[in-house]
């Protein structure tokens, strides 16, 4: 059981299970991983920056507040990162930034 909760990819959506978001340019919105990992002790969770299209603040291993710099429609994903195994990939957002 344990080694099923290890491996189980994570799940991301903008809240209250929302999958698709339409934002302005330059507008910040919040994406939650809702998936639990341990905090203190454990892999690392990234939603990596694009330089001059994407910004990514993590609040937390859980919340990270993401702004697009250039309209366009986006697939956003979250990768956890673990130490001698394949990174876990969660479920695609799907942006459409005006």
């Amino acid at each position: 059981m344990i080694n099923e909760l290890k491996n189980t990819p994570p799940s991301i959506d903008f809240g209250f299970g929302i999958l698709q978001k339409n934002a302005a340019v330059g507008e910040q919105f919040t994406v939650w991983m809702s998936t639990m990992y341990n905090p203190y002790k454990g892999p690392e969770a990234s939603i990596p920056p694009i330089p001059g299209i994407r910004a990514v603040e993590a609040i937390s291993r859980f919340e990270y507040n993401i702004t697009y710099l250039v309209a366009g429609t986006y697939e956003l994903s979250l990768n956890i990162v673990r130490k001698g195994q394949s990174p876990l990939i969660s479920n695609v957002l799907i942006l459409n930034i005006v």
